[in-house]
């Protein structure tokens, strides 16, 4: 039996012909304040986006630096998630997100909560 090398990954075969491109991921935290606070920029080569609430105080996120503690999606500490993609939530996944600490004890007004964030992104089209 001869093994030969496959020269393209399944998984990247399949990612290259569902949304025509190469595909690259970037992750990072950022800082939330209790004013708003961007997460992420617009990207509309953005395919997919999750954030993870990694800190120990409530954080609210949205599409708009309009977020507060009752406009946005809310995300509990110690590990929610919120996950969105172009097949599913559209242009939501492109858009700037912002996002706000509420503090469940007095906090002083510097105080910040980390946030991760996961992109993943075309950076070339392939034909």
């Amino acid at each position: 039996m001869v093994i030969t090398a496959i020269p393209v990954p399944a998984l990247q075969q399949l990612v290259e012909s569902e949304f025509g491109g190469a595909f690259e991921v970037d992750s990072g935290i950022a800082d939330v304040a209790q004013t708003p606070t961007k997460i992420v920029g617009h990207d509309f080569e953005r395919m997919s986006l999750v954030f993870i609430n990694v800190g120990t105080e409530l954080l609210v996120i949205a599409p708009s630096n309009n977020v507060s503690s009752t406009q946005g999606i809310i995300m509990l500490q110690n590990g929610s998630s919120v996950s969105l993609n172009a097949k599913d939530d559209l242009v939501l996944v492109g858009h700037e997100w912002y996002g706000i600490v509420v503090p469940i004890i007095d906090q002083p007004a510097f105080f910040t909560s980390p946030i991760y964030y996961l992109d993943t992104r075309r950076y070339r089209v392939v034909p």
